[in-house]
């Protein structure tokens, strides 16, 4: 009766794939991902303006500064363009997509190294301290964010609302201004954890956005090349993930001791600090 079961909801989840896979244009969209990738000078000057804007929000801790850096950002067309080549096989555009990548990188960190280095503002504030220490809840948000941005950019679904959002819950450009700000002052555990959450984000969307365009029926045909296996594809993306999450658990992991250890310390120190009449704790340095 399970397996009936099972299988009568796998063929539903079949057909209902199928029919959204009918309404994608394969063609438009492959079209459309590719030209995100030709860099020009406009494409540059917005992504140093969105580092330089980061990197001023990450020093002022501002948020809203941050966010609006995050939403004008173009790097995650790239991004998005890499997972599509993965997905259709096509070596010419992931070479394009992954040099487009590494050069703004590249630019972004260079940028922000120099302006931390000059600025009087030194001191790492709220929002750089968050950015410095990924664990495995900021992997699901990137999982999810890349699975979303793939999704509105196939059916266009609200796709400027959605990669609005996508931008904001991925955050790729603020952990580079990170690392930027890591290098410029001298404090390069700041700038590996912003590297850490970087790449984690990174692949995070590559990985997903290219199963997501797999699913959708982009597929090697397209390009008249030779097809990867399903299920090779989904080993391949499994195991990453997982090599990935080692040392975010591990992260996770030592930031709930540390606040489990924070809460006890407290504790006992209220038990014999806070007396009536006499004394009260009111805070204390962990």
């Amino acid at each position: 009766m399970n397996s009936t079961y099972l299988r009568f909801h796998i063929k539903k989840l079949k057909d209902f794939l199928a029919v959204k896979t009918e309404m994608v244009n394969h063609r438009a969209v492959i079209k459309e991902v590719a030209s995100s990738v030709d860099r020009s000078w406009v494409y540059y000057s917005i992504l140093l303006l969105a580092s330089l804007i980061a990197l001023l929000g990450l020093l002022t801790n501002s948020v809203a500064v941050v966010i609006g850096a995050m939403l004008i950002s173009p790097l995650m067309g790239p991004i998005i363009s890499s997972g599509l080549a993965f997905t259709i096989g096509d070596l010419h555009l992931a070479r394009r997509a992954f040099k487009t990548i590494a050069v703004s990188v590249t630019l972004t960190i260079v940028v922000c190294t120099i302006i931390s280095f000059i600025s009087p503002l030194k001191e790492p504030t709220a929002e750089i301290l968050a950015r410095v220490r990924p664990n495995i809840f900021d992997l699901f948000v990137a999982v999810l964010s890349g699975i979303v941005g793939a999704i509105a950019l196939c059916t266009k679904r609200d796709y400027l609302i959605t990669a609005s959002g996508v931008a904001i819950a991925t955050a790729v450009i603020p952990p580079l201004s990170v690392i930027g700000y890591g290098l410029g002052t001298g404090q390069l555990m700041l700038a590996l954890g912003g590297f850490l959450l970087f790449f984690t984000n990174f692949v995070a969307i590559v990985l997903t956005s290219d199963l997501v365009f797999f699913i959708l029926g982009f597929r090697t045909s397209h390009l008249e090349t030779v097809q990867y296996s399903p299920r090779k594809r989904f080993l391949i993306i499994t195991s990453l993930l997982t090599l990935i999450s080692i040392p975010l658990v591990y992260t996770l992991v030592v930031d709930i001791t540390m606040v489990k250890e924070k809460k006890r310390i407290e504790r006992v120190l209220k038990q014999h600090l806070n007396k009536d009449l006499v004394s009260r704790m009111t805070g204390y340095d962990y």
